[in-house]
């Protein structure tokens, strides 16, 4: 194989032509560990991840039915209305530290925080609407993933190397644990499968 690669030009010695492919390997993880920092790095990621993590803590808090439960749930949306918020899980939440948050659920906040429980109606309401503004963000990485998979592309990289599908959370039925299924295990379901709630 080297004779080969030397008439075809190769013009380097054995020990180098030996050491080529893990070489080129190496370029490649160098370049994908690139894009990758680059494609974490960027504000809408940075949001979803945000999201995300907010999304989940209302799905497990919601689920417990106690006070510190609402308490986590509440404060899991707020985050989720407004990931840059500065308040923390056990302050009163104001209009300095949580400007992106309506009136209405500051308020409903601090009355948790004030001994005020949330009714099984609210709990269920809260996680409903988690999830519509989670499948906002999921529709926005998405566009961020084309953009990034594209770029991973024109470069010959692996675009699953470099890009992160937002996971796909079954529906969830207060008092089952909150479940969670990747969008590779969704696309490997037979055609027709519909999810069924915990």
């Amino acid at each position: 194989e080297y004779q080969e690669a030397l008439r075809g030009g190769y013009k380097g010695s054995f020990t180098d032509w030996q050491t080529k492919g893990v070489k080129d390997q190496d370029a490649t993880f160098s370049r994908e560990q690139g894009l990758r920092k680059e494609y974490i790095g960027t504000p809408e990621y940075k949001r979803f991840d945000d999201v995300r993590a907010s999304y989940e803590r209302i799905r497990a808090s919601a689920q417990r039915g106690t006070g510190a439960g609402d308490l986590g749930t509440i404060f899991g949306f707020m985050k989720m209305l407004d990931p840059g918020s500065v308040v923390r899980e056990g302050e009163f939440a104001n209009a300095e530290n949580s400007a992106g948050v309506p009136d209405r659920i500051r308020n409903l906040y601090n009355k948790i925080m004030g001994g005020q429980r949330l009714g099984p109606e609210q709990r269920a309401e809260f996680v409903s609407t988690a999830d519509e503004l989670y499948k906002q963000e999921a529709g926005r990485i998405g566009g961020l993933n084309t953009r990034y998979g594209q770029i991973a592309g024109q470069y010959q990289l692996d675009p699953k190397r470099i890009v992160i599908d937002a996971p796909a959370y079954e529906p969830m039925s207060l008092g089952g644990p909150a479940q969670v299924t990747t969008k590779e295990q969704m696309d490997a379901l037979p055609s027709g499968s519909q999810f069924i709630a915990p």
